[in-house]
């Protein structure tokens, strides 16, 4: 028996571009709903949206998307790999979330995810800089010093923004 072909996509919602037809849109939906349901406890995120508890999945998800939260997925063979959490304000994009499977850690998903998260904003009308990190972990941080050292060879030059974690985009 051959080995079948794994099928890799990332797929994008809100806050950037729209999600392809090809991605299953029910399995993002699902996959935002359960994070936005078992957030970090203590977390901005808990604080923040403490109201969820109180809503249907449906009218939680709508004011995701009325909030401007949006995620990008990484899927293989329609099961996610990585992810990664944003919210919109304005002309800025605020990554909150960046996670990869366990099995699959120490394998540059995370730096492939964040390099094409940033393109994608680069990309995105009005979004002129971005807030990587706040600065509380030691691997997000690594990550934000390393795109601004030119290591994910972006197509297109940053600078750094005021305060920890910002990145602007020059366009």
């Amino acid at each position: 028996m051959g080995e079948s072909k794994m099928v890799t996509q990332i797929v994008r919602t809100n806050g950037l571009i729209d999600i392809e037809t090809t991605a299953s849109v029910a399995l993002m939906n699902n996959y935002l709903l359960h994070w936005a349901r078992n957030p970090d406890p203590g977390s901005w995120f808990d604080w923040m949206t403490f109201w969820r508890h109180w809503v249907s999945d449906q009218t939680l998800l709508h004011w995701l998307f009325r909030l401007r939260y949006g995620c990008q997925l990484l899927l293989e063979d329609e099961n996610v790999v990585s992810h990664i959490f944003h919210q919109r304000h304005g002309d800025e994009l605020h990554l909150f979330s960046i996670f990869t499977i366990e099995p699959r850690q120490n394998e540059g998903i995370a730096k492939r995810m964040l390099r094409e998260w940033l393109v994608t904003a680069w990309n995105t009308p009005g979004i002129n800089k971005v807030r990587i990190s706040a600065g509380n972990d030691e691997a997000v941080a690594h990550m934000y010093e390393s795109v601004l050292s030119g290591a994910y060879h972006l197509p297109f030059e940053v600078t750094r923004g005021n305060g920890p974690g910002w990145v602007n985009l020059i366009r």
